[in-house]
């Protein structure tokens, strides 16, 4: 099951048409459905095609983010969804939540130290950080009111900025706030809604998905300038991005879902993973 069918896809971008070549490609871990049912992680080597399993539990492991040289995720394999780390290899799994209410949707900072996260712990789905350690947590203050749902968190890449979706202006869009807390800032302003922030290498801007539509959207921080990636026939969502790439899972009505990446610098677009199987959540291992 782990032969991957990987395209390079020369025909989506680098066609005898002078286009440079792709950069090379980080590895990613990604959320599949195994044989019996279960999500569990892969890592997946797009260069060479191979997929390895990270985790092999009879639960269902989600949400895969790494920094650092270590994954945080999510998993059901205590009873409720919990949030745990590991290093990028799977070894050395560590419960961080022990929470009857849901705790999903892991980020790690950049040096690994912090964890944000999201919780229904108050009643209300909010964004929460503690220690990677899973000690010190506590509600990250954004300036809206606590009955206002808030979810999606993502560090910037110098860890002093964290991203999230946040329904305080009636449709949910990304906002901006200090890691510390404070009062945040609305960064897209989609009719549709806009969901699922990840910032580009670079902090200067941030992708996310578009509430209407099939492909990623870009805003560019300060200016406030939005652009989209290549149109799919599916929609696009769940985006992650490094220096060269950003990539996403095609999200199909009915059938399996597909790895895509779009180069940074110019938006060309590479398949890295079309297969059989139920691939999604794709996330870079950072080592």
């Amino acid at each position: 099951m782990f032969a991957a069918a990987v395209l390079l896809a020369c025909s989506d971008g680098a066609g005898p048409g002078g286009d440079p070549p792709f950069p090379p490609f980080a590895p990613i871990v990604f959320v599949s459905t195994d044989d019996a049912g279960h999500s569990q992680l892969y890592s997946l080597d797009a260069e060479s095609g191979v997929v390895t399993p990270i985790t092999e539990t009879t639960s269902n492991e989600s949400e895969p983010h790494s920094a650092a040289g270590k994954l945080v995720f999510t998993s059901d394999r205590d009873g409720n969804s919990e949030i745990y780390t590991a290093a990028n290899d799977g070894a050395n799994v560590q419960r961080l939540t022990t929470n009857a209410a849901a705790d999903f949707a892991p980020a790690l900072s950049p040096d690994g130290s912090r964890v944000a996260f999201a919780s229904d712990r108050s009643g209300i789905v909010r964004v929460y950080v503690m220690d990677a350690s899973g000690a010190n947590v506590a509600a990250l203050a954004t300036g809206s009111a606590a009955s206002v749902p808030e979810q999606s968190p993502a560090w910037s890449p110098d860890g002093s900025m964290i991203a999230f979706a946040s329904v305080s202006t009636g449709t949910s869009q990304v906002f901006v706030v200090a890691a510390a807390g404070g009062t945040a800032e609305q960064v897209t302003h989609e009719a549709s809604g806009a969901f699922e922030p990840a910032w580009t290498a670079d902090g200067t801007r941030i992708v996310y998905t578009p509430g209407v539509g099939n492909a990623l959207h870009v805003v560019t921080l300060g200016t406030g300038a939005t652009d989209a990636f290549p149109i799919e026939s599916q929609d696009m969502g769940e985006p992650a991005c490094d220096a060269s790439y950003c990539v996403g899972a095609l999200v199909p009505t009915s059938g399996a879902a597909d790895l895509v990446a779009y180069t940074v610098s110019d938006h060309r677009r590479r398949v890295l993973l079309a297969r059989s199987q139920d691939d999604r959540q794709p996330a870079f291992l950072v080592p």
